[in-house]
């Protein structure tokens, strides 16, 4: 199945600090192959990941929620994650945004709220899938 990727997440894939990728909706299954790429549905279109065999592999999904508290000022925000039912604490949300490539819980957070649907003024959620091609899981 293909996964594509913004062109700044591609060295954090390759050199292993972006271990996985969230992604709305819930079609990703353990053991389905990954074509990782850019500029996927474009001329653009380049897989990155063709002779990288540890990249090519589904190991896990786990469900995941993301919400996002922004203040009045959208100068602050709050953000909760829940994956498999479980809320995480504020430690593993930080490993959460790194593991997904993030620069900073306010890169991540930017992410949400540009991407989710603001279900409340103010509040901003995002379901879907954390797809794996590591081990690790929460």
């Amino acid at each position: 199945m293909l996964l594509g990727f913004n062109h700044q997440f591609v060295p954090k894939i390759l050199d292993g600090t972006k271990i996985h990728s969230f992604r709305k909706g819930n079609r990703w299954k353990a053991g389905n192959s990954i074509q990782m790429c850019t500029g996927m549905r474009s001329k653009a279109y380049k897989q990155f990941n063709e002779n990288i065999p540890e990249l090519q592999i589904c190991k896990s999904v786990q469900e995941c929620v993301v919400q996002i508290y922004t203040s009045e000022s959208d100068v602050m925000y709050r953000i909760g994650v829940t994956i498999d039912n479980r809320l995480l604490l504020p430690d593993n949300v930080f490993l959460f945004a790194w593991n997904d490539g993030f620069e900073s819980l306010s890169d991540c957070c930017d992410w949400f709220v540009e991407h989710g649907t603001e279900i409340y003024p103010g509040i901003f959620e995002s379901k879907g899938q954390i797809i794996h091609w590591t081990d690790y899981k929460y």
